[in-house]
């Protein structure tokens, strides 16, 4: 060994210096540590054992690693613990000095145990390179299953330091809604995990029987179906057709239609001309149509001529003079929903493509900012009109999207209402057309794992949450029709989700879906019920009911639309009992283009099989409920003087059943007293078709004028409307419509909205004579009737007759008090 070129000065005092340390006793791994470098400060003091605990990062923290020499020690310190890795924290080792790694290893006590570092988002430490020696390289992903370590108790986080990631980082699918209390009514849906290759051989296997059986069930249907037409064929020359009510306006509008497209065809042709001004000199007629295709209200169309037939409300709203938008609205459980928005290109800029995407789950309890501020979307207020207009939002029916709203042109009830000044905004539910869900595909069995709840719980509140939002307004008038009527009330109830009401003025139901028709009673719906809830589930499948109406998207465009128009409306007109007399043939075929939409077999299971509304014959009510009510109400009609349906001796027995087997009524909302948010329901308006087979609307408004609903208030001017001779479908698609249901629900909107509402939102056109509606839930706590504010009887007045025309009926006034107790 070389000696080192150093002075012999120098290594006696280097000598000196260390036989003035004191001397430990060392072992074999001791005697490992090489000798300190010469260039290192050396004190004569007595060393001080040190511990040293485990950095603890902050965000944003990249500590350089410290590389040891390559005579050093490579062995951690004693009785330090293990740091526990968190997702993505790769945490460097703590190197000591070899002095005070001997020191630790025989003198100094043993350290308390320290907590492992908590990493925050984004702390990405430098990684620590072992030496090669080591045997593993930190680069390279070790496949070893790590032993399992508790995890230790996590600090509070500093102030400023994030604790969770972004909203716009994490993708949940837990639902949230319905709440944990659901209602026996509506039983909830199976828990489904990520499918695997045994889950998707299963559902394979399965929807192939339920394609099998439901071909064999359309087949017998196709069957009996050509049975009834030959019967109306041989039948025809003995009977006569009754003749069309619409006939003339028929007429009217199909002549209109036919100078319109004439008109936009010569002004397309003048427009190609490579002279504009000699064709439109020469061709005086077209000259007129021109300006008779922009002259209708000052709407100016921009698409004309031929009818295209394409799925698209924006095509058809062209046609009218005004535009429509798609905006992307995402629910609480990841479904993306289609919400088409309705407007006036004169006053109205469109949102941006980036601002209609989905920006995450929207919650009513919570409303976001809207995707751009008002002013910038608002053309009007360069012409003077400041005013806003108020927000509508428009539900569909039963596997219909709301493109049904925007089908008879100007008389469809979207396009008319908005010219008519509201902000019309048509809101679709889950699925439809296209289903879409941020982590779920078409196949996936999670996708259609749904039923109504969540459509009212969650699809409903998403869409009123982004319009509300996108708005600016703190409240909507909302417009339903058939299953739309059925979402509302279920959300509204005080089971499921009742600040929604909060959020809605007034609520316009069109054919309410709450009580069942005589139509549920007929053989074949007879026949579903019957049917055991295996084989009913196994003929509808884990998916969507009926999944091959999904290609009638993909062949419109390829056949004639009137041919997919004529074939839906004749199994509609046979399985429901609708028919077109009072619809304008000319745009029938338009309205079956928007359904039938893709809907869950758990959906349909609810509304069809013996564990849903076809067994019990209401929404919100088992059918022991109901048929209680209906002995009441016979009760009621017998012994109080009203119209008596039930002899003397069924009344008793009726009413000793009632003493001995007393309950309480059940209400399907909160009773209106308390100020809680979602105690008080929105104020509510009906219009009942006379004619509807599907459902029993008198019965709905029957409900709340008995009582039942004591904090429910029906409008007393245009609340209640029984529109005769309408069926189901009438009441969207009638030719006259406007008149009969378009009218009362543009005064119901306005009505409920109050003096401050009214300062801030444009006047509609016809309304300038409505008077304001009052809630005497608010200024009579709830338990008395404001002469004028709702339809319910004042119950002091009403004993007042019942005692009078008891004391006249005389033996029947027992049975009355005895009612009364």
């Amino acid at each position: 060994m070389k000696p080192i070129n150093a002075s012999s000065n120098a290594f006696a005092s280097l000598r000196s210096k260390a036989s003035s340390l004191p001397r430990f006793g060392r072992d074999k791994k001791a005697k490992q540590v090489p000798e300190p470098d010469i260039h290192e400060t050396i004190h004569s003091k007595t060393i001080q054992p040190v511990t040293e605990s485990t950095p603890t990062l902050q965000p944003f923290d990249i500590p350089r690693p410290v590389h040891a020499k390559k005579t050093q020690a490579t062995s951690p310190p004693v009785n330090v613990p293990i740091p526990v890795l968190q997702p993505i924290d790769i945490p460097r080792p703590v190197h000591a000095k070899p002095s005070q790694q001997a020191t630790q290893q025989v003198a100094a006590p043993a350290p308390a145990p320290t907590l492992a570092p908590i990493l925050q988002p984004f702390d990405i430490p430098r990684p620590v390179h072992a030496k090669k020696s080591s045997g593993k390289s930190p680069t390279k992903k070790d496949k070893s299953s790590p032993a399992p370590v508790p995890a230790p108790t996590q600090p509070q986080p500093a102030a400023n330091t994030p604790t969770q990631l972004p909203n716009s980082t994490t993708t949940t699918t837990t639902i949230s809604y319905p709440p944990p209390l659901t209602h026996p009514l509506f039983p909830t849906p199976p828990v489904l995990g990520p499918p695997t290759l045994k889950s998707s051989v299963q559902t394979a296997l399965l929807q192939l029987i339920s394609h099998i059986l439901t071909t064999i069930g359309i087949l017998f249907l196709l069957l009996a179906y050509l049975l009834h037409t030959l019967k109306r064929l041989i039948m025809r020359p003995f009977s006569s057709s009754p003749p069309r009510p619409f006939q003339a306006e028929e007429s009217r509008r199909a002549e209109i239609r036919k100078i319109d497209s004439l008109a936009w065809t010569k002004l397309e042709i003048q427009r190609k001309s490579k002279f504009p001004d000699i064709a439109a000199a020469s061709d005086v007629e077209a000259n007129a149509g021109a300006a008779a295709v922009a002259g209708k209200d000052g709407y100016v169309p921009t698409v004309g001529g031929k009818d295209a037939f394409v799925v698209d409300v924006g095509y058809y709203a062209r046609r009218v003079g005004l535009d429509s938008e798609e905006v992307k609205v995402q629910t609480e459980d990841g479904f993306v929903l289609d919400l088409w928005h309705v407007f006036d290109p004169r006053e109205y800029t469109p949102l941006s493509r980036v601002q209609r995407m989905v920006r995450g789950p929207e919650c009513v309890d919570d409303i976001r900012r809207p995707s751009r501020e008002m002013a910038e979307s608002e053309k009007g207020k360069e012409a003077g009109e400041k005013k806003q207009k108020y927000p509508v939002l428009m539900m569909p029916g039963l596997m219909q999207s709301s493109g049904v709203y925007c089908t008879n042109d100007d008389h469809s009830l979207a396009f008319w209402l908005c010219k008519q000044g509201y902000d019309v905004w048509l809101g679709n539910n889950r699925c439809g057309f296209k289903p879409r869900h941020v982590e779920f595909k078409k196949g996936d069995p999670r996708m259609w794992n749904w039923n109504i709840t969540h459509m009212a719980t969650l699809d409903l509140p998403a869409l009123t949450a982004r319009v509300l939002s996108e708005t600016c307004s703190p409240t909507l008038g909302l417009i339903a029709h058939s299953q739309g009527t059925t979402q509302t009330l279920i959300a509204l109830s005080k089971h499921q989700r009742p600040t929604l009401s909060t959020k809605i003025s007034v609520f316009c139901a069109l054919a309410p879906a709450a009580y069942a028709g005589p139509l549920l009673n007929t053989h074949p719906f007879k026949f579903l019920r019957l049917l055991p809830l295996p084989l009913f589930r196994l003929t509808l499948g884990r998916k969507s009911f009926l999944p091959f109406l999904s290609q009638l998207n993909h062949i419109q465009g390829h056949i004639p639309q009137h041919w997919i128009g004529a074939a839906s409306y004749q199994v509609y007109n046979y399985i429901f009992g609708w028919g077109d007399a009072k619809w304008d043939c000319g745009v029938r075929d338009r309205g079956f283009m928007f359904a039938p939409i893709l809907m869950s077999a758990l959906a349909m299971q609810w509304w069809l099989s013996r564990e849903g509304f076809a067994h019990h014959g209401c929404i919100l009510s088992s059918r022991e409920q109901v048929e209680r009510e209906v002995e009441e109400d016979l009760l009621q009609d017998y012994f109080r003087g009203g119209e008596a349906r039930i002899g003397e001796d069924f009344a008793r027995e009726l009413l000793e059943k009632h003493v001995r087997e007393p309950r309480e009524p059940e209400s399907w909302f909160h009773d209106g007293v308390s100020d809680e948010p979602g105690s008080r329901p929105p104020p509510m308006a009906f219009w009942i078709a006379g004619e509807d087979t599907i459902c029993d609307g008198r019965e709905l408004l029957n409900r709340f004028e008995r009582g039942r609903e004591p904090g429910v208030r029906v409008l007393v001017e245009g609340g209640k409307n029984v529109v005769e001779g309408y069926s189901h479908l009438d009441v969207v698609w009638a030719c006259d419509v406007i008149e009969k249901v378009g009218h009362g629900v543009r005064g119901a909107i306005w009505r409920t909205l109050g003096a401050e509402a009214r300062e801030r939102y444009r006047m509609p056109k016809g309304v300038e004579g409505v008077e304001a509606w009052v809630d005497d839930r608010v200024f009579g706590g709830g338990l008395g009737k404001r002469e004028g504010s709702t339809d319910l009887e004042d119950r002091d007045s009403d004993k007042e007759t019942v005692r009078e025309k008891d004391s006249e009926a005389g033996g029947k006034r027992v049975g009355d008090k005895e009612m009364a107790t």
